[in-house]
């Protein structure tokens, strides 16, 4: 998948991003890093689940949907005896 941001977007980013290189306090900056290591694990955990989750949905939604082919397949194939079949015997 391809993120694609708007000139604003990649403009706040930037913004945001330099700060942390003209700030002085290292110790904010040490707990900031370790803050955003937490929410980037977070992140990936959460993605991967619904990922996971979309995934079986899907499969179960193209199962049910192959089921109900086959289920008219055999529908169409089967002879109607008609109003008078029995007598055909």
């Amino acid at each position: 998948m391809i993120v694609e941001w708007t000139l604003e977007e990649e403009l706040k980013i930037e913004a945001q991003t330099r700060i942390a290189f003209t700030h002085d306090d290292i110790d904010g900056i040490r707990k900031l890093c370790a803050s955003l290591i937490r929410q980037n694990a977070y992140y990936e955990r959460v993605l991967r689940q619904a990922t996971g989750h979309i995934a079986e949905i899907e499969t179960a939604a193209m199962l049910a949907i192959s089921d109900m082919e086959q289920d008219m397949r055999q529908q169409h194939n089967r002879k109607p005896a008609g109003l008078f079949g029995f007598w055909r015997r």
